[in-house]
């Protein structure tokens, strides 16, 4: 009898090690995910971005570290991504504008607020000056001259402003400008971050204003020092080539200051690691 409870208790006690070690392999605290290898051009050629601050990101050259601008042309490379943390990203909005068709609207009021101006000065001088028209006013066909002036006038503003109201300029439907803003919540404080946006979108052909191509555009950003316990407001806007572009087509990659890559509540293939995953997959990074 003593010898079936001394089996019993020792299986009891492997099976309870085997589940507090595999609780443990649970609870490892890493997460993967899918991220990104981020190059940026430097001379003729890319490099990879070893780190990022306030004032740019760095490469490592022939030369030494050198540093590049945010707005320098770069890639990102889908890799995967190891993180101790999560960064909640919220209240994540994207708006697009069209930067060229807003400049042909403001182009037409001019021209309309120009044209109605040029009307004024004509009809003020026809009709006697700025001294004011002669005693009995002007003769009955200069009357119909500056009459059918402001008519046509008239009738032309009215042409655009109805334009403008009923979007004959296609404003909003394609975009070139991304305006972006959500909040980032981390778990502990985090210096120099920043973020690439990638961006898959249709492309407008400027020599076949019928055809579109897929292309994806990627963009760095400063973020900056991310405090825990309060939203830290990110806010930026990006140009682009014209073309149709939605909130799907719009990916955020986050880094800290150090270029390690740092998972989100957004980012795709999220999932905890076991210590034995971790182990595994930290060795081939």
């Amino acid at each position: 009898m003593k010898q079936i409870n001394t089996v019993v208790i020792g299986s009891l006690a492997i099976a309870f090690s085997a589940f507090a070690d595999d609780t443990v392999a649970r609870e490892s605290g890493y997460y993967a995910f899918i991220s990104g290898d981020l190059v940026a051009a430097y001379k003729s050629g890319f490099l990879p971005v070893l780190s990022g601050d306030k004032k740019g990101v760095y490469v490592d050259t022939d030369r030494g570290i050198k540093r590049i601008r945010y707005s320098a042309e770069c890639r990102l490379i889908p890799s995967l991504g190891i993180s101790d943390q999560i960064i909640t990203i919220t209240d994540a909005k994207y708006g697009f504008d069209n930067l060229r068709q807003s400049q042909l609207e403001a182009s037409a009021m001019t021209e309309v607020m120009r044209e109605e101006a040029a009307v004024e000065r004509t009809a003020l001088l026809r009709g006697g000056g700025i001294a004011g028209s002669p005693p009995e006013g002007p003769s009955e066909e200069v009357q119909a001259d500056i009459d059918e002036m402001k008519e046509i006038q008239s009738e032309n503003s009215e042409f655009v402003r109805e334009s403008l109201e009923d979007d004959a300029y296609s404003r909003g439907e394609l975009s070139d400008l991304i305006n972006v803003r959500f909040d980032l919540l981390p778990e502990t404080d985090l210096k120099n971050a920043y973020c690439a946006m990638v961006v898959r979108y249709l492309q407008k052909d400027d020599s076949n204003s019928g055809k579109f191509a897929k292309v994806k555009m990627v963009r760095m950003k400063k973020i900056g020092n991310l405090d825990t316990g309060r939203p830290n407001k990110v806010r930026f806007s990006y140009p682009l080539s014209e073309g149709f572009v939605n909130d799907n087509g719009i990916e955020i990659f986050l880094f800290s200051g150090d270029g390690t890559p740092l998972a989100t509540n957004l980012s795709r293939n999220l999932r905890p690691l076991t210590m034995e995953e971790y182990r595994r997959i930290s060795s081939k990074l």
